[in-house]
């Protein structure tokens, strides 16, 4: 809930700049693993998130992707 405790992403950069408004940041794996020197996300987890985001353009989109 806090982008100055993760990886310096451009969320971050824009929560800044903007006044720190209300944001959502997400990604697949463990956050505390996110760029860290030993970073990596295991592969159920990549998959989880691959059916997260195609499930969401599918949900807004008339053309299924998958």
């Amino acid at each position: 809930d806090n982008p100055s405790k993760g990886g310096y992403i451009d969320l971050q950069m824009l929560w800044n700049k903007l006044g720190r408004p209300p944001a959502v940041m997400f990604g697949g794996g463990d956050g505390s693993t996110a760029h860290a020197a030993n970073e990596y996300i295991k592969i159920k987890d990549l998959i989880k998130t691959r059916d997260f985001f195609l499930n969401l353009l599918n949900s807004h989109t008339n053309n299924k992707l998958i």
